[in-house]
C-alpha cells in the first residue's frame, strides 16, 4: 500500500484539498527512503506497512510545520467546558517520529 494525500489530510485533520499535502507527501517519503537507504541493516527489506507509517509520520510533522511559526503550533481541542488552546512544539528534526518505527530494520551509523 502507498500513502496517498488522502491518508495524510485524514491524520492532520486537514481537508484533501488542502495546500501542501502533496509536497510534504513527497518531502516525506524521499526523507524516509534515503534514511532506510543510508542505514538498513544487510539483507533487511522494511514490510511496506511499516514504510507507510514512517513515511506518513514524518509527512504529517512537515504538514504540521507550514503553520508553525518558530517551530511552535497551537492546536485547538475540544476540552470538558469548549473548546481549548494549547502550544505545541515541533521537532526540529523531521525524522524523529520515523526513527522509532523503523528501528527493527535500520541501524544508524555509530549507534550500536
Amino acid at each position: 500500500m502507498a500513502v496517498t494525500a488522502e491518508d495524510l489530510a485524514s491524520l492532520v485533520g486537514a481537508p484533501a484539498t488542502a495546500k501542501g499535502l502533496t509536497t510534504s507527501l513527497s518531502e516525506g517519503r524521499a526523507m524516509v527512503e534515503k534514511y532506510i537507504e543510508d542505514n538498513a541493516l544487510d539483507g533487511v527489506t522494511v514490510p511496506g506497512a511499516i514504510l507507510d507509517r514512517a513515511t506518513l509520520e514524518v509527512a504529517a510533522d512537515l504538514f504540521y510545520r507550514r503553520s508553525a511559526p518558530h517551530g511552535i503550533v497551537n492546536t485547538a481541542y475540544s476540552g470538558g467546558e469548549g473548546m481549548s488552546s494549547e502550544p505545541i512544539r515541533i521537532s526540529r528534526d523531521p525524522l524523529a517520529v520515523a526513527r522509532p518505527i523503523l528501528a527493527q530494520w535500520v541501524m544508524e551509523l555509530g549507534i550500536a
